[in-house]
Order: C-alpha cells, then structure tokens, then sequence
C-alpha cells in the first residue's frame, strides 16, 4: 500500500484542500502522508502481505486524495455519495451504505466498525468532511488486516484461539517465532483465552506489523478540509449581529409552528411517537430518534445538535428516552438546533471547533455582550482541557449556564 490517506500532523487550521499545491506539508504529499515505508524486518517480525484484493478500490482512493483537479472532484462526488441528506457528517449506518453499494468487496462489518471508530478524530461519533480521507484509508487498512485475520479463524467464530493463532503465524510472517504462546497471551489482553478482531489490530499497531510494506499511524490530526469552491451550509456567508436573530428565526420559522402544533394535539403528538418507538417497547433509541426526525423534521436534522437534545433528555439509567419524557425531547430538539446555528455562525472555518480568535470575533452574535477581557475569560472556562479549542458540547454548557437566549 504506498503512500496512505492522512495528512501530515499539524496543529494549525489551514484550509488544505483549496488547491492542488495545498495538498503538501513539509514537502510530503497527502496520498504518501500517515503510511510509512518500512525496509524490510528481520525474521521473527511480524509483517503481513495481502493478495491485492483491495488494490482496485485502493487506486480509487489515492487517485481521490492525489491533489489533482479531477482527484479532488471525485473524492467530494464520493462525500456527497456518502452523505446523502447533506448535514456534513456521516453515521456508522451511512458509512455501511454507502460501502455496500459502491465497494461491496469492502463489506466486511468489523472492518467497518474499527475503520469508523479510528477516524472520528473528535469523538463526537460521526465523521465529518475533514475526516472523509482518514476514513478512505483505514477502511482499506482493516480490511487488509481482516482478511488476514479471517484467514487465521479457521472456524469462522470471528475469534482466535490459541490453536488458530499459532497454525495461522505464517500468514504474519512469524511461522519461526520460538514461544507462540507468550506471543498469543500479549494480544490476549482481557485473558480470556481468545484474542478478538480489535485486540489483534491494536496489537498489529503496537509492534508496527507492515501491511503490504507499510505502517499505519493511528494518531493523525486533519487540517480543515472544506474546499473553498464546495458548498457548505451557510458557513461562506458574513453574519452581522443584528442578523443573526433574524437568521434563526427564519431558518426554524416553519418547522417552529409545527412544533407548537403538535404540543398541543395530543393525538398527532401520539402518533409521532409511535413512529420513533416503531418496535412498540415504550422506549427511543437515539438511532430511532434520528431516523424520525429525518423523515418528519428535516429542519432539525443536525446531528451534533440531535446527540446533545438526546442526552439532556435521558432520565432513566437505562439510556433510553421514555414517552413520559417525549416533550422535553421535541423542545430540546428546538432548543440544541437553535443553539448549534448560533454555534455555527461563530465557528467560521467550519470545523466543528471553535477557537479563541473565532469566540472574540463571534461574541457580538451572543447576549449578553461581552468585552473582550471577558471573552478571554470565558473561553478558557468553557475549554475545560485546556485544548484551545471548544467543541459544540462544551458551548452548550456554557450557554446552559449562562442562561444564553437563542429565540
């Protein structure tokens, strides 16, 4: 696999995919960033080969983060394939859509799985835009180690046992290795006495196994990746304060009334919950929330905002929202949208992050006004970590706190 998909580490928040020059960082390219050639090991490391059965759906890949014009054209087709209701964030569900449909010989669900959890940089459970490259290369990355991995399970449970392990040690270049069982029990880290898909990728990972030549880097931090000509939301246009009221009432003027409506008909109210709880067991997931809130409330159809509306919700220890808690649902479905538009609107580079510069400028949007003494202050309060950076959940507490209006 020569060259990968991430771009070099870089703690700046540079627009990267502008121009085709844009795609260089310290002289290396995007596609030869975050996999590293490895000269060849010594016997007894281990090191995997596949047997290019991913190598078509590979080229693509590269040929989509290559820097060229017509590269960059077909990697934002794919991310408009992929996220197809055009919120600017993909599920796991979409992710599986999108591969059964355009790359079946990727559709490997553990590979899936572990590809969408590395790529979601910012743990928000959603990869957006910036990470699309990261998730085009790990997906071929797990599915190369899975391949191997399937090939050692050799009674298909998805498991290995000892036996699996130490007659599959050929296929990791090890078949030489002098204590097997030492080397199981390393990756059998719960002791359970077999070693699962994600405790062998973390152990490929640990000891730098090469796969097809090359290392994977885990720890990859994407610059912005919104191409100045693609379309996003609002995000290109210059809010002024006065405004920004009026944006927001505009933008949830119709789906507002409707809400309202529905309050207070308690038989439609009835009947939207029946289609959030469609299995009838009197409890929504957030996985059923957002599917109706994507078929009855296309206006609210923010994820990050929907995630937050769902936990404020919760109740009950069980992580379910009950029926008796289905209004203070609709209102903090309201309420965290308005909230994430404002949030939006500050956040001027689009990256789901807001930084100190982005809060000072952005504060003229908020009420109460703040000078900027004070928005020094309270942005080092709302970043709890210390990061320099604070994402949509930290806003919301500040602004809970602060009793911050959005109507």
């Amino acid at each position: 696999m020569p060259g990968g998909y991430s771009m070099a580490a870089t703690q700046n928040k540079t627009a990267v995919f502008g121009s085709s020059a844009a795609f260089t960082r310290g002289g290396r390219s995007l596609a030869n960033a975050g996999m590293q050639q490895m000269t060849p090991r010594a016997p007894g490391h281990a090191s995997i080969t596949t047997s290019g059965q991913f190598q078509d759906c590979e080229q693509s890949f590269k040929f989509w983060v290559s820097g060229s014009e017509a590269g960059r054209r077909s990697l934002w087709q794919a991310w408009d394939a992929i996220d197809y209701n055009g919120n600017g964030i993909v599920s796991l569900a979409e992710i599986d859509k999108w591969v059964v449909e355009m790359f079946p010989k990727l559709n490997n669900k553990s590979a899936l799985m572990r590809a969408y959890k590395s790529s979601d940089l910012d743990k928000d459970s959603y990869v957006n835009k910036r990470e699309f490259p990261v998730l085009l290369r790990n997906v071929i990355y797990f599915n190369k180690v899975w391949s191997v991995f399937e090939a050692m399970d050799t009674d298909a449970d998805r498991r290995l046992a000892f036996p699996e392990f130490r007659q599959g040690l050929s296929l990791l270049g090890m078949a030489s290795v002098v204590n097997p069982r030492s080397l199981f029990d390393s990756l059998d880290r719960n002791r359970g006495g077999l070693v699962l898909f994600d405790e062998f990728c973390r152990w490929v990972a640990s000891v730098q196994c090469p796969v097809d030549g090359n290392v994977y880097t885990p720890q990859v931090t994407m610059a912005n990746a919104s191409p100045a000509h693609h379309h996003t939301h609002h995000k290109g246009s210059v809010y002024h304060s006065h405004s920004v009221k009026t944006h927001l009432a505009n933008q949830f003027e119709v789906a507002e009334k409707k809400m309202q409506a529905l309050l207070k008909d308690t038989r439609q109210l009835n009947s939207i919950w029946r289609s959030m709880d469609y299995n009838g067991n009197g409890l929504v997931s957030l996985a059923e929330m957002d599917g109706c809130v994507t078929e009855s409330f296309k206006e609210l159809n923010n994820k990050p905002a929907l995630m937050r509306a769902y936990k404020a919700t919760l109740r009950n220890a069980d992580g379910y929202v009950h029926k008796t808690d289905f209004k203070v649902l609709l209102r903090n479905m309201f309420y965290f949208n308005k909230l994430y538009s404002l949030y939006e609107v500050v956040d001027t580079d689009n990256d789901r992050r807001m930084d100190l510069t982005e809060f000072r400028s952005g504060v003229s949007f908020l009420n109460p006004k703040l000078t900027p003494a004070e928005a020094f202050d309270e942005f080092n309060f709302m970043d709890a970590n210390g990061g320099g950076q604070v994402l949509f959940d930290e806003f919301c507490k500040w602004a809970a706190g602060k009793k911050l209006p959005v109507d």
